[in-house]
């Protein structure tokens, strides 16, 4: 990872298989380094390697969001690649549900709480990873109306 240019929190390593081998890194044998720090990849026959959406990005008109607001967290999203991004970007507090390895916190008792307290201004659909959840998005979704932001959906959770 070093040596080739990515984006994103996480390595880039790439598994190939050549002449029934495998060959682990940055590209790899056969699968070589693309303009832009994408290698192929073993799924799709060169797949880019720094991830989905939000590895390393977030949507420019919700981190404008984000910044005009004045809540203890500015937003909360399902899983940490997904508010990394997010938090860097915005200079904000960004809310991990899910945490990194899909820990059960905050909890959707503590979640209501903290959205009853006015402490999170946002919460933003399309999160990802292990951290996933289904109890708070669920109940956001039946409690708060939803909006497009750029290309995103989020749901005002403040009065």
């Amino acid at each position: 990872t070093v040596s080739t240019t990515h984006t994103g929190g996480l390595p880039a390593v790439v598994v190939t298989k050549v002449d029934g081998r495998f060959h682990f890194g940055a590209g790899g044998p056969g699968g070589g380094s693309r303009p832009g720090g994408r290698s192929g990849g073993p799924r799709s026959g060169g797949g880019e390697a720094h991830g989905g959406p939000w590895f390393g990005h977030a949507d420019p008109e919700v981190v404008t969001l984000l910044k005009s607001t004045h809540t203890q967290w500015s937003a909360a999203i399902e899983g940490a690649m997904a508010q990394a991004p997010l938090q860097l970007q915005s200079g904000t507090s960004v809310i991990a549900i899910g945490g990194f390895g899909g820990d059960p916190a905050p909890t959707l008792a503590q979640f209501q709480q903290l959205v009853a307290a006015g402490r999170i201004g946002y919460f933003i659909d399309g999160g990802f990873g292990p951290g996933r959840s289904t109890d708070i998005p669920t109940w956001v979704k039946q409690n708060f109306p939803a909006t497009v932001v750029g290309s995103t959906t989020v749901y005002k959770l403040t009065k």
